[in-house]
């Protein structure tokens, strides 16, 4: 952070030379804080916007995440869409946009900036903090230390555009409160809304894999999970009334960023009302839609059945889905429906999964477990041991693959 006399010294900075300085800032989360520190460098951002963020983000991220990123910035100012709506929207943001031109839809301004910096900062924080989740296996009562190394996770940009992915779901799908009828409360945040125009969302995810939805689905368990243990373990629970409900807003900030602000916060009572809210209903509702749409949890959908007896087992160049501008995430090798199934090969889960009397038990500690960002090799190691979680460490026989006291890279 800037001292008073350095704001002072950047504040009478020519206009010329600021600009030179600001487009050397090498990330949006950066140049917030640099606005935060010195407002009166706001204006000049405002008005080189457009050159100055596209240059940031493309030397910060790639083209896919830009578009992204673009998605996500505007869905947040939208209200609810039809699925002809959505199918457009996604349509011009992922396939037919410039990734090197910012969207004309999106405002240019101080609000935008730190709604970027505020998704990328809860990127970046949860494509570390997931797998440390995953390597601990805490989670669901294994053990008490980690016991996977964080290299099983190596692929960071998939768990990067995962992340991203949820997010673009969560703006367009976490937006209750709009228009209710015969409510005494017409405009509050309330569960009304809540991931549901099915429709919609059944085209959002048939745009992807099944395995780039058990990407998501596996990180939507993870945050729940991490998220309940959290705020049982702070001096306020998540019990918001009515009257602290904040109004409905298209710039309240929904997904990673209210998450990641309640994760850091002592008492989650001091987060603003709309966050508040916003995570009540997220523990009191998790999966509805993916209930509806997915009833069957295999990540098909209505448009989408499954062979009876087995599931596809996609090529190196297989798609079941539309083609699309940037390729999907590899296929891991074999789905979650055939690491659960006992009869599969040999016994390919862990035996503390294969204890679980039920595929939906066994599914959500493989969820827990990550295991679609496994490295293919080790998911393929797993399935043929089918040992303890500890035997397979072991099985590894390479101590350097494993830091006993971290828990991380060895």
């Amino acid at each position: 952070m800037l001292g008073p006399q350095a704001c002072t010294r950047f504040e009478r900075l020519p206009e010329e030379i600021l600009r030179y300085v600001l487009l050397d800032i090498d990330s949006i989360p950066s140049l917030y804080k640099l606005m935060q520190a010195v407002p009166t460098v706001v204006h000049s951002c405002i008005a080189i916007f457009d050159e100055l963020i596209g240059r940031i983000l493309r030397r910060s991220i790639d083209e896919e995440l830009r578009c992204y990123l673009y998605a996500i910035v505007q869905a947040q100012a939208v209200g609810r869409m039809s699925a002809y709506d959505l199918g457009f929207f996604l349509d011009t943001h992922f396939e037919i946009s410039n990734p090197n031109k910012i969207p004309e839809e999106i405002p240019r301004s101080l609000r935008t900036i730190e709604y970027m910096a505020k998704v990328l900062a809860a990127v970046d924080h949860f494509s570390t903090l997931c797998p440390e989740i995953w390597s601990w296996c805490g989670c669901v009562g294994l053990y008490s230390k980690p016991i996977l190394p964080l290299t099983m996770w190596k692929n960071k940009y998939q768990i990067r555009r995962a992340l991203f992915r949820f997010q673009l779901y969560c703006e367009l799908f976490h937006k209750p409160g709009q228009e209710i009828p015969d409510r005494p409360y017409a405009h509050t945040y309330s569960h009304w809304g809540w991931e549901e125009n099915w429709d919609a969302q059944e085209l959002f995810w048939l745009r992807y894999e099944a395995w780039e939805i058990e990407e998501c689905k596996s990180i939507y368990y993870t945050l729940i999970f991490h998220l309940e243990y959290v705020t049982k373990t702070k001096d306020h629970l998540l019990s918001c009334c009515i009257r602290n409900r904040s109004p409905y807003s298209k710039t309240n900030i929904r997904g990673l960023p209210t998450i990641a602000a309640s994760l850091n916060t002592t008492c989650v009572a001091s987060l603003p009302p709309f966050q508040q809210a916003y995570l009540e209903i997220l523990l009191q509702r998790p999966f509805s839609g993916f209930r509806i749409t997915d009833p069957d949890d295999l990540g098909y959908f209505s448009h989408r059945i499954p062979n009876m007896f087995h599931d596809p087992i996609p090529r190196a160049d297989y798609r079941t889905s539309r083609t699309r501008r940037w390729a999907p995430s590899p296929f891991p090798g074999v789905t979650l429906r055939q690491l659960c199934l006992a009869t599969y090969g040999c016994n390919t889960v862990p035996r503390e999964v294969r204890r679980l009397n039920t595929t939906a038990k066994r599914r959500q500690v493989l969820r827990y477990l990550g295991w679609c960002f496994w490295d293919r090799r080790d998911l393929a190691e797993w399935a043929f041991f089918g040992a303890s979680l500890c035997e397979f460490r072991k099985k590894r026989g390479n101590e350097s693959w494993f830091s006993e006291g971290e828990g991380g890279e060895g």
